[in-house]
């Protein structure tokens, strides 16, 4: 893996350490050779709550 490679896997790992951890999300698993892969999952963005109940507005 490149240099760039590297910096982009530790951002995405950071980023979906933040998603975990601080927001509570639910990790889905590495979908990238997954049969029918979208970039929308409409499944599951129907189920996901639509704000977060720590979230001030």
């Amino acid at each position: 893996m490149s240099n760039v490679g590297e910096k982009e896997a530790k951002t995405q790992k950071r980023v979906v350490e933040f998603f975990l951890n601080t927001l509570g999300y639910t990790y889905l698993g590495y979908w990238k050779h997954r049969d029918g892969n979208s970039n929308v999952e409409e499944e599951q963005l129907n189920r996901a709550p639509l704000a977060h109940e720590d979230w001030q507005y």
